[in-house]
């Protein structure tokens, strides 16, 4: 087994082209229309594995107030980011609950499965909750509280994150037309984790953790013990002693069934209070070469996501055999 080192996306893809690299688990806009053009033995699957979403500073206004987050939910545009700074490769989430589907369909409760997430921004409905949470439009079009304290947020990614870069300059514009004051700022990657860490954010996009259960997904959003001043999850810095203990009791679950039952209140916690702003599924980019190897990963035998970047690609590579 050999892993190079490519410089760029194009890179990569010219040696996963001409055969020289046989697996490959890179963003690049357009492969799977190169991959179609006449190489029969070049597959991609981009299985979903993670839920991407606007993480808001729930210390700091306005993304504090519940009005706000569901006026964001309601004003972007969940097809534009996929198609637009995901290239059509991240599917729009589908659910208020954040949950990842369809690996965790099995655990997504009847309480929350009708609450759908729209796929299109809704700038009316938006503008609405915030009037009617008392927030008032000024003559330049931007909501206001009563007391004159204007709607004002910045969306912090790295700028070198092309596709959240992209997708951030989408959503202010997207909530600029809502009426709140939104701009992308981009920072360097060392000034961006260091702020998210530290709390000094009002809101980003952000990749959920990779899971094998929906435990791991809702501890690393929603556990207070998280939310320290160098967090490494809780960005959002939710403190709620509620959901710490539907969280331990979810930990404990023994079987699929009590996992079910444990995870349904949490589902419900986040589709209604919006903790997180769910956008679009990460995914696995995974691209690979038939021609000399069977035995991988598929949508039709989804033993494993794919991705050689994922520290379970040992578990791919031993299923893998030569062809004949």
């Amino acid at each position: 087994m050999q892993f190079p080192t490519y410089a760029s996306a194009n890179t990569a893809l010219a040696a996963l082209q001409t055969d020289q690299l046989l697996w490959g688990g890179n963003f690049i806009p357009g492969v799977q229309k190169v991959f179609e053009a006449g190489h029969p033995t070049h597959q991609v699957w981009f299985p979903p594995v993670q839920t991407n979403s606007l993480e808001p500073n729930l210390t700091k206004f306005p993304t504090n107030q519940l009005a706000v987050r569901k006026a964001i939910s309601l004003a972007i545009d969940r097809t534009a980011l996929s198609q637009q700074a995901e290239g059509g490769l991240e599917p729009p989430v589908s659910n208020a609950s954040g949950l990842t589907l369809p690996i965790f369909q099995q655990f997504l409760s009847p309480t929350v499965a009708n609450s759908t997430l729209n796929a299109h921004s809704d700038i009316a409905g938006a503008k609405q909750v915030l009037q009617q949470a008392g927030y008032v439009m000024g003559s330049d079009g931007l909501f206001r509280t009563k007391s004159g304290q204007k709607l004002t947020i910045d969306i912090t990614d790295p700028s070198s994150f092309a596709d959240y870069a992209a997708g951030d300059q989408l959503v202010a514009q997207q909530l600029r037309q809502a009426g709140i004051d939104a701009s992308f700022v981009g920072q360097s990657v060392t000034a961006w984790s260091s702020d998210i860490a530290s709390g000094n954010f009002q809101l980003m996009a952000h990749w959920s953790q990779t899971s094998v259960s929906p435990y791991q997904l809702y501890n690393a959003w929603l556990n207070s013990a998280l939310a320290t001043n160098n967090a490494a999850g809780n960005f959002e810095r939710l403190k709620d002693p509620n959901v710490d203990a539907m969280l331990n009791k979810l930990a404990q679950a023994n079987s699929d069934a009590d996992q079910a039952a444990d995870v349904a209140p949490i589902e419900q916690y986040v589709a209604q209070n919006l903790p997180i702003i769910p956008t679009v599924y990460g995914v696995v980019f995974d691209e690979y070469n038939t021609g000399k190897f069977t035995g991988w990963p598929t949508a039709s035998n989804p033993y494993e996501s794919g991705s050689p970047n994922t520290p379970t690609n040992e578990v791919v590579i031993l299923r893998l055999r030569p062809v004949s």
